[in-house]
């Protein structure tokens, strides 16, 4: 018995290593693409430029509700898990995943972008997470909502005794980066004072240029200037 005990904590141990040692390289590609495009200005950067802009999200209408928190924001990703009592007790399985965007704004404090997340390659951490809890700890009423949204039930032991969750978010007002080539529409709520043409960037995932947003930036370099 102690050895299968042991031989567990074992198993366990090296699929954390080896998820870390995925994440880690995923966020080294990630730097990695950023670092061989400029930061710019939304106000200097040429319609068409693939580039990096860093600036604050904030929602175009209503923001999303991240499950588990209950956090205000553009994009959540989720992921429940579990430890079963059946088909293999005491093993971790995924009880249920989600990832949701909406489009929204970026300001950088010299112009806004609207920014469309549909396809975009996102990094971001999970921030929030819980360890693993005895049912009535963990479940509220909004995780139960996200589970039916599933088909799941996991009151009465039909998936396990003990969840944990892992969530990952880009809450309004957060800072965070995106990469990507910009086209110019027509702004509908532009700022007071605006002159010129009334216009903003658009910024979408695209084959020749793919959108990327994270959280990680650098908050020390100096936007380019033409």
């Amino acid at each position: 018995m102690e050895a299968e005990i042991i031989q567990t904590v074992v198993s366990l141990a090296g699929v954390a290593a080896a998820i870390a040692a995925l994440m880690m390289s995923r966020t080294r590609r990630f730097r990695r693409k950023l670092a061989r495009h400029r930061l710019w200005r939304l106000r200097e950067l040429p319609e068409g430029r693939y580039a990096r802009i860093v600036g604050r999200a904030h929602p175009v209408g209503e923001p999303l509700i991240a499950p588990m928190t209950g956090r205000r924001c553009v994009y959540y990703e989720v992921k429940v898990e579990g430890k079963g009592v059946a088909p293999s007790p005491g093993k971790m399985s995924v009880i249920a995943a989600e990832t949701r965007a909406i489009p929204f704004l970026l300001n950088d404090g010299t112009g806004r972008a609207h920014v469309v997340p549909d396809g975009a390659d996102v990094l971001v951490d999970f921030d929030a997470r819980s360890d693993f809890s005895p049912q009535p700890l963990v479940v509220t009423p909004d995780h139960m909502a996200f589970y039916a949204r599933h088909g799941k039930t996991v009151l009465g032991g039909i998936y396990g005794t003990e969840l944990r969750y892992r969530e990952a978010v880009i809450e309004v007002e957060d800072m965070i980066t995106i990469l990507g080539a910009g086209v110019r529409e027509p702004d509908p709520d532009p700022a007071p004072g605006t002159a010129g043409p009334r216009t903003r960037m658009r910024f979408a995932t695209t084959p020749q240029h793919p959108l990327l947003l994270t959280d990680d930036w650098s908050p020390d370099e100096k936007p380019h200037r033409p």
